[in-house]
């Protein structure tokens, strides 16, 4: 931490092609475009001879606000009205001036890029044994020296790479030491050093400092605690101390143990040093004023540096889960997590990771080296590495993510690393959730450069028309596709087991046969401060061991009672995958709210009382 497709492809090593267009193209699925003015369109929908099913990718593309609403309704429309064409959005064609930009600034940093990769020193020389840090530990106003705590610390190892301090008053163990500077020197440091770049040697003295300090169990006034993190300040030589230690370095927490979480935590917060190093301190760009990347691309960069180690998804997989059960609640571009309120949005880190996942999936490896290695920042950055406008990158990574999770892929079809059904580190992925539109009208919301999707269902023989409308500061942006007919559609329903109780069953239905497998259940929103022992709590099970069959309804299932206790009356999200006839995945969702189940329970309860 620093203060046209269906699927995502994804290599843990780096070394796979980027796919081509034909695989970017939803399967027996048209990706329609559709034109929106002033915040509205208005479509005619057709159910044919058997109904169809429609899959409404809604994103927004205003880069900050609030929350803007949208508004769905549907009419009837008369079966002998001619059909209107749908309002299909040509191509956009981009300016001349917006392709001279990306192309030459594109041009003159990798004109820089080969001309500056010269190997750091290598030194041997003496250092302090002792050393007093200074480390900011409040929660807003970084200029006030009082909230800073000085810490004495000692040199616990010096590797080739790095050193190694531990504050005087947290015991360290040696095996977590000795993983430390192992994992450093001959994992993380070459790695980056081949992918994104160097950082800068701030102390002049051939080696990165890491601080090992129980200090980041107790941030924020006790709210917050954090396994490590990067200060820009300190690689800056002409800011004093306490705001800089004038120094090379990262954070770790003293409570961390061995292990790949370990290995996880050491690539992220690096990465950050050498992003902040290379955008600040390096010109890339004539005359360009460096500054740090964005904050959610830095993250997103660090992140899939998780990824080149392959050191597992422990940083990762509840920020995905958190993100893909509500999209339409999480913003990606963020250029200040800590100004808005969100440096802790597991929702937002998930959304920005599986952004620029799909982006080196599609344009290859390099494009890291091309976003760390440069003066740009953010969407700036994002356009000139890929050479394509981020309004068209924003419609296929929604829509990528959105048909993935509405009809879902067959497992020979998408043997990812990250796969949108299936296990990810301690989470349950079931694609991303849509909601289905079953009255007449919906009301939605978007967050800024957020997306949702909305199934629609019409019958056959019938004819609607659906009307779209949001506020035009929205700048909404409408894709629409037909999902395949012969996708399995399905519903749950949470059910609760009696007024006051925290036992609740789940009714699972679906139009075709099912081979439920898995079940899972989690928060639907984790806190940002103050969090829980338990916080990122989930639960998976195998689906036969809590799940009957209803023999009456044999496309129906009911569950076994499911304790909720410990999620101390949170709501909690739930999600199930199997397989259909034909070996592609399936998902249902639900969201037990803990007030609208006793409060049904107690309205029931009501009604029955008279005829005791």
């Amino acid at each position: 931490m620093l203060s046209g497709v269906w699927a995502i492809s994804v290599v843990c090593s780096f070394g796979a092609m980027p796919a081509t267009e034909a695989e970017n193209v939803p399967p027996r699925a048209a990706v329609m475009p559709i034109e929106v003015l002033d915040g509205r369109t208005s479509l005619s929908l057709e159910g044919g001879q058997n109904g169809k099913s429609y899959l409404m990718v809604m994103g927004s593309l205003v880069p900050r606000g609030k929350p803007s609403p949208v508004y769905l309704d549907r009419d009837s429309e008369s079966l002998s009205s001619a059909s209107r064409p749908l309002p299909i959005l040509s191509p956009v064609e981009r300016p001349a001036w917006w392709t001279w930009r990306v192309e030459n600034d594109r041009r003159q940093m990798d004109r820089v890029r080969q001309t500056s990769d010269s190997a750091p020193p290598y030194s041997a020389a003496r250092f302090p044994l002792s050393r007093t840090f200074h480390l900011f530990v409040g929660e807003d106003d970084l200029y006030d020296a009082k909230k800073y705590v000085p810490v004495t610390a000692t040199l616990a190892r010096a590797g080739k790479w790095c050193l190694v301090y531990t504050d005087a008053q947290d015991k360290v163990s040696a095996e977590l030491l000795d993983e430390v500077v192992r994992t450093f020197d001959e994992r993380v440091y070459p790695a980056a050093r081949q992918r994104f770049g160097q950082h800068r040697d701030v102390d002049r003295n051939g080696k990165f400092t890491i601080l090992v300090t129980g200090w980041l169990d107790r941030l924020s006034g006790g709210k917050v605690a954090l396994s490590g993190f990067v200060r820009g300040a300190d690689f800056y030589r002409d800011v004093s101390p306490p705001f800089s230690n004038q120094c090379d370095m990262l954070y770790l927490n003293a409570s961390l143990t061995s292990g790949e979480h370990l290995r996880t935590v050491l690539a992220h917060e690096y990465t950050h040093a050498v992003t902040f190093s290379e955008h600040t301190f390096t010109e890339y760009l004539p005359g360009a004023h460096g500054q740090d990347e964005e904050a959610w691309l830095s993250e997103a960069i660090a992140h899939l540096a998780e990824n080149l180690h392959g050191d597992g998804w422990s940083n990762l997989d509840y920020r995905v889960s958190t993100y893909l059960s509500e999209t339409g609640s999480y913003r990606l571009v963020v250029p200040d997590y800590f100004q808005d309120g969100l440096w802790r949005s597991h929702g937002c880190r998930g959304a920005t990771y599986l952004f620029l996942r799909y982006l080196v999936d599609r344009f290859g490896p390099d494009l890291l080296t091309e976003l760390s290695r440069s003066n740009l920042e953010g969407i700036a950055n994002i356009e000139t590495a890929t050479q394509t406008p981020f309004a068209e990158l924003f419609r296929d990574w929604s829509i990528s993510l959105a048909a993935g999770g509405a009809w879902g892929h067959s497992v020979v079809e998408h043997p990812s690393a990250v796969p949108l059904f299936g296990r990810l580190g301690e989470r349950l992925l079931a694609g991303a959730r849509p909601t289905v539109m079953t009255e007449r009208s919906l009301k939605t919301s978007l967050s800024p450069t957020s997306w949702t999707s909305v199934i629609v269902r019409v019958d056959a023989g019938q004819k609607e028309s659906l009307r779209i409308q949001a506020d035009p500061s929205a700048d909404l942006q409408v894709t629409l596709m037909e999902i395949p007919a012969d996708r399995v559609a399905s519903q749950v329903r949470i059910v609760s087991d009696g007024l006051g109780s925290s036992r609740v069953r789940m009714d699972l239905q679906s139009s075709r046969p099912v081979r439920w497998q898995s079940i899972s259940w989690e928060r639907a929103k984790l806190r940002q401060e103050r969090a829980r022992a338990n916080e990122k709590l989930a639960r998976i099970v195998a689906a036969p061991e809590v799940l009957e069959i209803d023999e009456r309804h044999p496309l129906r299932a009911i569950s076994d009672p499911i304790d909720l206790t410990e999620f101390e009356g949170d709501s909690v999200v739930f999600k199930m995958i199997g397989l259909d006839e034909t070996g592609r995945y399936v998902s249902a969702w639900a969201t037990y709210i803990p007030s609208e189940l006793i409060n049904a329970s107690a309205k029931a309860t009501t009604r029955r009382e008279p005829t005791r």
